[in-house]
């Protein structure tokens, strides 16, 4: 574990009634809210001590531009 005086700190807004159920997890578990988040964030993004790589999800860009048409770019 680490000294959490020289931890990183970090402010989220929760959702109504999500901060109940992190506190219902943790108790469940025998752990502190902040220890449940840090289980949680861990299982889903896995335990790496590198920079971050670019998430393998589909390309957020559904709706590509409609194919330019060179005439129109060749105005006078």
């Amino acid at each position: 574990m680490y000294p959490s005086t020289i931890a990183d700190k970090f402010v989220i807004r929760l959702p109504a009634g999500l901060r109940d159920r992190i506190k219902q997890h943790a108790a469940a578990n025998h752990r502190t809210m902040n220890a449940e988040i840090i289980h949680h964030l861990d299982a889903v993004l896995g335990k790496a001590k590198g920079p971050a790589e670019a998430p393998t999800s589909p390309s957020h860009d559904q709706n590509p531009s409609p194919a330019r048409n060179e005439s129109n770019d060749a105005r006078t």
